[in-house]
């Protein structure tokens, strides 16, 4: 099984014009770094065969109001990041779209298909800088023309009395690791329904995992076994589609410490929304393959964490299931009780995530015994009218929780995330039934907003995170960018958890 299909990443410290002349080179940095690079110490050692001092002089130097500058088709690019001080507060220094989208213009440029990008700026804006290009290219397709797969090369720098300064190898294996991770989370979201279901995800997770051998644990709970133990919400999902549905835990024990908290980290892992029942229109339904963004999100950050060997017990939980039509799929008005033990009157069979959430959250607070909790999931598509294309929402009954994420998010990955409102007192009402303990969702006029609306049904399962650290991740919009996948998800939480166990094993 093939993880990684068109594109490929490698890690180096050299001089790519010497020594990739076949390459076109993107040359990254901001206006601030900008002002303190020379030609003679910055540029010319790494790419004197390629660009003269008459040159650079020509086409860069002294104008860094230009985004990018054009040396040559068959050559490279220079692009020049806005100054991250005149930024507004709710953006990243790290400016995550800016880069994707210049990096995407100098691909333009040039037939070549083989692209050195070349980074000088701040050290803290490295794995960010990364995150955001490794989401350049389509990495997923099944087009009968052949044509060469991309190959992009990463040179890292950061300035030192104004001298380049590559990373350092253990840094260069992180980098690594994380677009791996990234790389894997797209290709989960950008391949087919008709390949990508339940069957096939589970078969991925397995292949994607091997490597840590007896490192790990992995167990599947599928179709009636499912019911039988209780998971309401993930069975009845599921059991109206051809391939069962199924909980997929992975675990990894990695504490040096018997203080360590122990973590969940929960995928919603819809293989395809057809909306159920509550069937979605024409224009709805295309691109619902992306709604396991949030498994593969999980996975993604699982996977980086195991390979960094992070110092916690770590669980992985996918809530998998494909949301289809048939004689035996969930209808509205049905009553099902959920792993929590709560009953819900499902009145809406589009509001599915929230059921295996629910089911994957329960678990990992009753049995598993978590502390810390993180779902996420491409929840809803009210996540996009709260905060926006660029920036996922989060959810938590922690204020810690949510400003590491935050800061995370904005300072550290690059995949900023927004605060929403968590007020079960006044919020959960909406939410209330004749017949059960609570509907699945609002269909009328609701008081509380529909993201977080559905982020406190999730929380219901768990009484609102008590005792519990509870982390909701909606990442519905960011998941998409440009008609690709994103991987959105992967490189925040991976990085989150790894700041945070290592706050905690430092108090």
């Amino acid at each position: 099984m093939d993880l990684i299909h068109t594109t490929f990443y490698t890690f180096e410290n050299k001089s790519a014009a010497s020594n990739n002349e076949d390459s076109f080179f993107i040359i990254l940095t901001d206006a601030l770094t900008f002002k303190s690079l020379t030609y003679e110490t910055n540029i010319k050692p790494h790419f004197g065969n390629s660009i003269s001092a008459a040159e650079w002089s020509k086409h860069v130097d002294g104008n860094s109001d230009v985004s990018i500058h054009l040396i040559g088709a068959n050559t490279g690019a220079v692009v020049i990041l806005t100054d991250r001080e005149s930024l507004s507060r709710h953006n990243s220094p790290i400016q995550p779209k800016s880069v994707t989208d210049n990096i995407l213009k100098c691909i333009s440029f040039t037939t070549k298909t083989k692209f050195d990008l070349f980074y000088i700026g701040p050290k803290e804006n490295i794995v960010g800088t990364i995150t955001a290009a490794v989401k350049c290219f389509n990495i997923y397709s099944e087009k009968t023309s052949k044509t060469p797969a991309k190959t992009m090369n990463f040179e890292m720098y950061h300035l030192v009395d104004g001298h380049n300064k590559a990373i350092c190898d253990r840094f260069k294996s992180q980098l690594e690791v994380l677009s791996k991770g990234i790389s894997m989370s797209r290709v989960i979201t950008e391949m087919p329904p008709n390949i990508m279901g339940p069957d096939y995800l589970e078969a991925f997770t397995r292949e994607a995992l091997k490597e840590f051998g007896e490192k790990i644990v992995i167990t599947s709970l599928a179709g009636l076994d499912l019911e039988k133990e209780g998971f309401g919400g993930i069975y009845n999902v599921g059991k109206g589609a051809n391939q069962a549905p199924r909980l997929i835990h992975v675990e990894y024990d990695g504490s040096d410490n018997e203080n360590l908290k122990t973590i969940a980290i929960v995928g919603k892992g819809i293989t395809f929304d057809t909306g159920g029942y509550t069937i979605k229109g024409r224009t709805g339904m295309p691109g619902m393959k992306r709604d396991c963004g949030g498994a593969a999100a999980a996975l993604g950050s699982f996977y980086c964490l195991v390979k960094g060997e992070v110092k916690a017990k770590l669980h992985l939980l996918l809530c998998i299931a494909e949301n289809a039509v048939g004689p035996n799929a969930l209808k509205p008005d049905d009553v099902i009780k959920m792993y929590s033990g709560k009953s819900v009157e499902v009145n809406n069979t589009d509001a599915e995530g929230r059921l295996v959430l629910g089911d994957g959250v329960a678990y990992a607070k009753q049995i598993l015994k978590c502390n810390v909790i993180v779902d996420v999931a491409t929840l809803t598509g009210a996540q996009a009218y709260h905060s926006g294309k660029f920036h996922g929402s989060v959810f938590t009954n922690s204020a810690n929780m949510e400003d590491i994420f935050v800061k995370c998010g904005r300072e550290i990955s690059g995949e900023m995330v927004h605060p929403l409102l968590f007020c079960p007192e006044l919020y959960m009402p909406d939410l209330e039934s004749l017949v059960a303990d609570m509907k699945n969702a609002n269909l009328g006029n609701m008081s509380a907003p529909p993201s977080s609306l559905a982020a406190h049904f999730i929380g219901a399962q768990i009484d609102h995170g008590k005792d519990v650290e509870w982390v909701h991740l909606d990442i519905a919009a960011p998941a998409k960018y440009l008609e690709y996948s994103t991987g959105f998800g992967a490189s925040l939480i991976a990085t989150t958890i790894k700041h945070y166990v290592n706050s905690v094993s430092n108090q």
